[in-house]
């Protein structure tokens, strides 16, 4: 989470007491738009009963909650103001400036494959504007819905179009890709989590690939990550290409964790094919220095999915998500 907070100290002095009062904000989650904002005015004291609050955003709208929530649909820079009315006091006024990143408006959603010839869509969509619908068409049939489960068809591939209205008009993208059935290996999947974790606590070195490094805590697993890592495994062994950003939805680890359901802050992928067994996929990452970076990185969670296809070539594909969540 990128925090913002500025906070403003204003001495107010009665008849018979003084309020420190200060306002600040901080983002839920994500400081891109759409972001959601906390507001928050306080005192040292509890304030007294009859205070008025006045909020504005900055963007056309306001409140009098004392404590407002508020959306950026809009990147921007927002000059946000509250005047507090204390009974028997001059009122008050506090600005702050609430900063909002985003890119250009776009269509986007993920494809979230599933093992038995199933995939959740999910609207990824980057749109300034509220309420925005999106507008399926799968194979030649429309729907609508953020999030649309999808089961394999008769087609060899299954085609794909997502059209969303933004701010400024009408984006568009589309796809084809497919879905198969492959098998899962449950106790291989735990496997990895203890071997990873075997290296982060006796302080596994990336550099000189022996336990000369600092131990780590162990990492816990995520069902939510699991999901971002399966959607992956499944996604390369079905498409026949190997790389952490999907030539099929654009996906890259981020957002299949964010389409998971995951609350991402940080999130690294290490993936992996052709290994047999939990013992030699986990001693590949760990002396190959980048995924050895993120299996010794500062991540607090984790996901792991292994598929086994029956490709004669590439038939076992491996994935772990590493993730810091929004606190």
């Amino acid at each position: 989470m990128k925090r913002a907070l500025l906070t403003l100290v204003t001495f107010l002095s009665g008849m018979a007491f003084a309020l420190q009062i200060k306002a600040s904000y901080k983002t839920v989650g994500a400081s891109r738009a759409p972001a959601v904002v906390q507001f928050v005015a306080e005192a040292d004291e509890l304030f007294p009963a009859g205070t008025r609050f006045s909020w504005n955003f900055g963007d056309g709208t306001g409140s009098e909650e004392p404590n407002p929530r508020h959306t950026y649909y809009k990147p921007g820079n927002y000059r946000a103001t509250v005047q507090i009315q204390v009974p028997g006091m001059r009122t008050l006024k506090i600005d702050l400036t609430v900063k909002v990143e985003g890119e250009q408006e776009k269509a986007g959603f993920v494809i979230l494959f599933s093992p038995d010839r199933t995939a959740e869509l999910v609207n990824m969509s980057r749109i300034y504007k509220p309420n925005p619908v999106a507008n399926w068409l799968i194979n030649g049939k429309t729907v609508q819905g953020d999030r649309i489960f999808l089961r394999s068809s008769a087609a060899s591939k299954e085609k794909l179009q997502l059209s969303i209205e933004g701010s400024k008009g009408k984006y568009t993208t589309t796809t084809e890709f497919k879905m198969g059935q492959f098998s899962q290996n449950l106790p291989f999947e735990a496997a990895v989590l203890v071997l990873t974790n075997d290296l982060r606590v006796k302080g596994w070195n990336c550099d000189t690939k022996d336990f000369s490094g600092t131990p780590l805590p162990l990492l816990r697993k995520n069902a939510t990550l699991d999901r971002a890592a399966l959607a992956q495994s499944v996604g390369m062994a079905a498409n026949l290409y190997f790389a952490h950003q999907s030539p099929r939805d654009n996906s890259a680890p981020m957002d299949r964790a964010i389409a998971a359901g995951y609350n991402a802050r940080i999130v690294g992928e290490n993936i992996a094919r052709g290994y047999k067994t939990p013992e030699e996929v986990v001693d590949g990452w760990a002396h190959s220095h980048g995924h050895c970076v993120n299996i010794m990185g500062d991540f607090e969670e984790i996901g792991v999915a292994y598929i086994e296809t029956q490709d004669k070539t590439n038939n076992h594909y491996w994935t772990q998500v590493f993730g810091v969540p929004f606190k």
